[in-house]
């Protein structure tokens, strides 16, 4: 099954699944997209959300877009923010500061 997302303000964003469980997202970057986002660095921050087990892996890379899993989930906003323990708010600021927490936060749980 194919389904267009529409909610994005220039990309083209496509699910493609077998089953609830097995998603693909397909998202075909808009026009000059790249002056407003570092792809680079946007691919990145995917990898090392998805090795410290944050985020779906990303499948394949093409000149104008990518391929990466969906995993099922909320939005992260300032609310949810607030409500979170601290312990899950500072492993958070470790993956975005790209140090590696697999031996130093043995302890945190998501």
């Amino acid at each position: 099954m194919l389904q267009t997302f529409t909610d994005g303000y220039s990309n083209t964003l496509i699910g493609c699944s077998l089953s609830p469980d097995d998603v693909v997202l397909v998202r075909v970057y808009g026009q000059q997209t790249s002056l407003l986002v570092d792809r680079e660095r946007e691919i990145k921050a995917m990898v090392v959300l998805h090795r410290n087990h944050c985020a779906a892996p990303i499948f394949c890379r093409f000149d104008n877009g990518i391929a990466y899993g969906f995993v099922s989930g909320v939005m992260f906003n300032l609310e949810l923010a607030q409500k979170l323990p601290i312990q899950r708010y500072f492993y958070i600021c470790v993956l975005y500061c790209g140090t590696s927490c697999q031996s130093k936060l043995q302890w945190v749980t998501l």
